[in-house]
C-alpha cells in the first residue's frame, strides 16, 4: 500500500525484494524501480536517487545503509525488525538533527482508531 500511496501523492517509490517476480509485482504497483537485494546491493543501486522516506522492515544491518540513502531532512520509519531491533552503529550527530526516526506499532489500539485512520486514507487518496 505504501507504493500506491506514494504514487497517489505524486512521489516516486522504490522497493527491494528477494526475487525477480516480487520486483516485477512492486514495479507493476507503481515502484519506479525494485532492487533485487539477492542480486545487487540496494545501497549502491539507489545511491544518488535522493530518498526522502525509508520504510525499514528489516532493521539491524540495513539501518546504516538506509541512513546513508536518506536526503537531508529524511525520515527513517521502522515498521518491523526481521533482523532484530539492535543497531550499534555510529551516526553523524550533525545529520541526526535533520533526520526523523519513527517506530510504528503493528496495530492501532482500537477499532475506532483504525476506522479514523482508514477514513483519512479514503478521503485523501481514494477519490
Amino acid at each position: 500500500m505504501a507504493i500506491q500511496l506514494a504514487k497517489a501523492f505524486g512521489a516516486n517509490a522504490y522497493a527491494t525484494a528477494g526475487t525477480t517476480e516480487k520486483c516485477a509485482f512492486w514495479e507493476q504497483l507503481g515502484a519506479v524501480r525494485c532492487v533485487n537485494y539477492k542480486q545487487e546491493d540496494f545501497e549502491q543501486a539507489l545511491a544518488g536517487v535522493g530518498i526522502n522516506v525509508v520504510l525499514d522492515m528489516v532493521g539491524s544491518s540495513y539501518t546504516p545503509k538506509n541512513l546513508r540513502l536518506l536526503t537531508t531532512d529524511g525520515r527513517l520509519m521502522f515498521i518491523n525488525a526481521m533482523q532484530g531491533a539492535n543497531y550499534n552503529g555510529v551516526v553523524n550527530p550533525w545529520a541526526m538533527s535533520d533526520l526523523t526516526w519513527s517506530i510504528s506499532a503493528s496495530n492501532l489500539p482500537s477499532s475506532e482508531s483504525r476506522s479514523i485512520c482508514l477514513s483519512h486514507v479514503d478521503s485523501s487518496v481514494i477519490r
